[in-house]
């Protein structure tokens, strides 16, 4: 076999290895969040406070998003997007939330908050303000 040939064979092989470990390690030195930790379904209890304190047992259910980092839902309170923080914590980005009060009346809120996975743990602390005052909502619960 002629030398250039041969080296062009090699020059080859040697390019879709290159190839081969950067497509590998992508993942590791992209801007992409690991979403693995938090995602999952928690089972717990959730404090809504205000004029007053409804406490009641839900699920928590964390996927990864396409919006957001992660989407939360907590019982009532869908789609809340969420930005991962660190290895174990997450922000509640500031958004637009639509609620129904307890004679059906819808009204929006803003929401904003902080949380935290440690270990099979779920915790989220969130402030729902609008103009009529502000409401906090506490959720913890276990991984199912």
């Amino acid at each position: 076999m002629r030398m250039d040939v041969l080296q062009g064979r090699i020059l080859a092989m040697v390019m879709m290895v290159v190839f081969a470990l950067a497509a590998g390690c992508g993942e590791l030195g992209s801007d992409e969040p690991d979403t693995d930790h938090f995602v999952g379904t928690y089972q717990g209890t959730a404090t809504l406070s205000g004029s007053g304190s409804q406490t009641y047992t839900t699920d928590i259910v964390v996927t990864a998003g396409t919006t957001a980092d992660l989407i939360i839902s907590v019982a009532d309170l869908r789609n809340l997007r969420a930005t991962v923080q660190g290895d174990t914590s997450f922000s509640i980005d500031s958004q637009s939330v639509n609620l129904t009060d307890a004679n059906g009346n819808a009204f929006s809120v803003t929401a904003q908050g902080n949380g935290t996975v440690v270990g099979n743990i779920f915790t989220l602390n969130a402030t729902l303000s609008s103009p009529n005052g502000t409401l906090t909502l506490s959720a913890n619960g276990n991984r199912l």
